[in-house]
């Protein structure tokens, strides 16, 4: 039976008219709900809400925000992310937590109409499993370029150089470098560099004992070797002639290592392949006033005055060796800067016998003050503050980068280089860092900050992070558009309680993981909102010696054990790397 209000056409016309502003009332909420609009109650107004990508290790990670559980969450595939959807604009306090990791706590501000992406976020763990390494009381460690293979300096109370080197895969320990007359020189900040290919080390040393092979004169008659030759030749720094007495003064020196197929080592000291020519020889007669033989005689066993008051004395006085590097190609040729010039040095056949003497320098530039060394070629800086590049490593056609203003001849320099479009000075003395930047057709040379202690690329050479006593900066060499970072700026990440000893990339070049007192911390490096800091780890030793390996994932650390012996151990951070089917 047909109801009567259906028969009339005013009642039909109502009834469709209802329905179609109903459907398209529906309609478009769905459509408005689903281009991310809400209506705010206390407005009473449409806004166009936000969301959040986020891409985080574990991946597997709950979502908090403002103390409630997300209802629009859909998780992506194709690139392992989580989006969450309708989030009004304005400042909201975001958590991501998972089981057996530390909370990631952040306040974030939303914009309406986008999508705020976190593509790196990392959950530090409760607690890590450690590895421990059979590495006993290190001072200070030094990894081969690969990884496998690490060798440190054994804390030691006698003057002599102890350096174990280790299979840290295997957890063995392969060979030793031992040195009874010198040891590892911690005054310049170097390190123990390896040879491309892990057979060679060149350790910065200084001599504890005044031993080097300098001949007797045969020149000297049979009387004056009765009594002083004969206590001077057991010193093996002394020469002496008729009316002549040579020593040696010794000095800052390096140990070069060769490590053999049968894991035997060998080595030999730097100042010996070179030509007698660099050795300083200066006259000290009775009259020098800047030399004193009483000294000397009690400096050699007590050789009495009247044995030395015939003789000139010559002292012959060791060349400032410094910054010794390999050749990143010829692993038998090495660089240095010998007397402030800097010379190229070949090492090949250190131990032939019949190879003979022979001139294993050539100078490439006088007058430098430090150069830097990368795959593409080799970054010299002239004492004139002349900043010159050579593609083929032999400085016979350099070329001019820039120049650096105010260069300091009195304290040390280094030079940072990534390519010949990007290269950093720093001064010692004031910690003035300097970045000569080129891109497309802009250049630019000029100081970024003082008091800097360290700087580092990351691994793309978009990015500087560099840090003073308890502050860590970041500079951008190239716009990095999904942070909304800028070319030539430089932005101040955060600042710690105590000193910073060490700092290390990790291998998402969003993060940094930082050595202080006895903490280690992570701290990412988003601008945008106030940086995380999360406390990876703490020990009973200070984290001066922390190195990160990103090919495995692993952070080496020293601890202290409860009878004060120092350990080498290490952790998967942020977590194992897993084969493509595991």
């Amino acid at each position: 039976m047909i109801k009567n209000y259906t028969k009339t056409p005013l009642s039909r016309r109502v009834f469709f008219w209802t329905l179609a502003v109903s459907c398209i009332s529906i309609i478009s909420l769905v459509i408005f709900f689903s281009c991310g609009y809400r209506f705010n109650f206390t407005t009473n107004i449409f806004i166009h809400a936000g969301s959040i990508n986020v891409k985080s290790t574990p991946s597997n990670i709950s979502a908090i925000i403002d103390d409630k559980k997300p209802k629009n969450r859909h998780f992506n595939l194709i690139n392992n992310s989580y989006h969450i959807t309708g989030i009004h604009h304005g400042f909201h306090d975001v958590t991501f937590s998972a089981k057996n990791y530390k909370d990631w706590k952040k306040r974030i501000r939303i914009h309406s109409g986008f999508a705020t992406e976190f593509w790196n976020v990392i959950l530090v763990k409760n607690n890590y499993e450690y590895t421990k390494y059979n590495v006993t009381n290190p001072k200070h460690i030094f990894f081969a370029p690969k990884y496998e293979l690490m060798t440190y300096i054994v804390k030691s109370n006698t003057n002599k150089l102890l350096a174990p080197i280790i299979n840290t895969d295997k957890n063995i320990s392969e060979s030793i470098i031992k040195d009874s007359n010198s040891v590892f020189d911690t005054s310049s900040n170097e390190n123990i560099e390896w040879s491309p290919d892990t057979f060679t080390l060149l350790i910065p040393i200084l001599r504890t004992s005044k031993t080097i092979n300098v001949k007797t004169s045969s020149k000297a008659n049979d009387n004056s070797k009765n009594t002083l030759e004969s206590k001077l030749i057991e010193q093996k720094n002394i020469s002496i002639t008729k009316k002549t007495i040579n020593f040696i003064e010794p000095k800052k020196d390096y140990l070069i290592t060769n490590r053999m197929d049968n894991l035997e080592v060998m080595s030999i000291y730097l100042s010996s392949l070179l030509p007698r020519s660099f050795f300083l020889n200066e006259s000290l007669t009775k009259s020098n006033e800047k030399f004193n033989k009483k000294k000397l005689s009690s400096d050699l066993n007590t050789i009495s005055k009247t044995e030395l008051n015939d003789k000139t004395i010559i002292k012959e006085t060791y060349p400032i060796i410094t910054s010794l590097r390999f050749h990143p190609k010829r692993h038998s040729t090495i660089y240095g800067i010998i007397n402030n010039d800097l010379y190229s040095i070949d090492i090949s056949k250190l131990y032939n016998a019949e190879q003979g003497d022979y001139n294993r320098t050539t100078k490439l530039m006088s007058d430098i003050l430090a150069y830097d060394i990368t795959d593409d070629g080799i970054y010299v800086l002239s004492t004139r503050g002349s900043l010159f590049y050579d593609k083929d490593y032999d400085l016979s056609n350099p070329k001019t980068l820039t120049g650096f203003p105010h260069i300091q001849k009195d304290t040390k320099h280094t030079l940072i280089a990534y390519d010949k479009n990007r290269v950093l000075h720093l001064s010692e003395k004031d910690g003035l860092l300097t970045i000569f930047n080129k891109y497309e057709k802009n250049t630019i040379t000029k100081p970024i900050r003082n008091k800097i202690k360290n700087a580092r690329f990351s691994n793309d050479g978009k990015k500087i992070i560099y840090h003073d006593t308890n502050s860590i900066y970041l500079y951008m060499t190239r716009d990095w558009k999904p942070l909304f970072r800028e070319r030539d700026t430089e932005y101040k990440i955060t600042t710690v309680d105590s000193a910073i000893n060490r700092l290390e990339w990790l291998d998402d070049y969003e993060h940094v993981i930082v050595g202080i007192d006895k903490k280690i911390l992570l701290i990412d490096l988003d601008h945008r909102f106030t940086p995380l800091k999360t406390e990876i780890l703490s020990n009973s030793a200070n984290n001066n010696n922390i190195v990160y390996n990103y090919k495995n994932n692993k952070l080496y650390f020293i601890n202290s054990l409860k009878n004060d012996t120092k350990q080498l151990f290490s952790i998967y951070f942020p977590e194992e790397k897993k084969g493509l089917f595991q």
